[in-house]
């Protein structure tokens, strides 16, 4: 998201995508976001730490870009 996005000034439907635990009894998947201003390293640690299974194997991570 981009950095000035703030969850707050969201439609109440859309907040779902926002709260983790909505999300996943919704969806039944992980959603995670983070803002356009995460540091890069930070980033990276990020995806390598949710790509990874509780069997330690990478599984697939979805990126939706809003344009």
């Amino acid at each position: 998201m981009a950095a000035d996005f703030a969850v707050e000034i969201l439609p109440a439907q859309c907040y779902v995508l926002f709260d983790y635990v909505q999300a996943r009894l919704r969806f039944q998947g992980n959603v995670f976001w983070t803002k356009a201003s995460i540091d890069k390293a930070v980033l990276q640690q990020w995806l390598a730490t949710y790509q990874t299974g509780k069997d330690f194997k990478r599984r697939g991570i979805v990126e939706v870009v809003v344009s």
